[in-house]
């Protein structure tokens, strides 16, 4: 908490945007926990002529992604699948093994709380967007590369 306090002091407009985009693997690991089913959004760009998907996420996500962490292993890798279709359940159960392989118990839970801390501290419930990118991490070595060939072709 006092980490994020002191970014939170030194870049005070992280607190003030009314959409969060978040990234990496516990974001993916609570996504599909907590929304397996949820179908992306794409937003398309007509500048950059492509495509982003997010999945929107709520503040209660984390709540419960974080409590079913640190309290129910059972109950966190047997989220509600009744609203898949027949294709997503296929690719989401072996989205959730993913996660079961990939993530012992003690990062979970380690992931979860830095989450909720972040989720209190920028006061996602008042937000009015909380978005998981799924291919942010693709997104940085992109941007960099974008901005370097625009510099030296400028």
């Amino acid at each position: 908490m006092p980490a994020i306090r002191q970014a939170l002091r030194q870049q005070p407009k992280l607190s003030n945007s009314s959409r969060i985009y978040l990234a990496g693997g516990i974001v993916w690991a609570m996504t599909t926990l907590t929304r397996p089913c949820e179908k992306e959004q794409n937003i398309a760009r007509p500048k950059e002529e492509r495509v982003s998907s997010f999945t929107r996420l709520r503040a209660e996500d984390i709540n419960t992604f974080y409590n079913n962490a640190t309290r129910s292993r059972k109950t966190l890798f047997e989220p509600n699948l009744s609203s898949c279709t027949p294709e997503q359940l296929t690719k989401v159960q072996a989205e959730i093994k993913k996660v079961q392989e990939k993530f012992p118990d003690k990062d979970l839970i380690a992931g979860a709380g830095i989450l909720k801390a972040f989720s209190e501290e920028l006061n996602f419930a008042n937000k009015d967007s909380i978005f998981f990118a799924r291919y942010a991490i693709e997104a940085l070595p992109i941007g960099y590369l974008i901005g370097r060939l625009e510099k030296q072709s400028g």
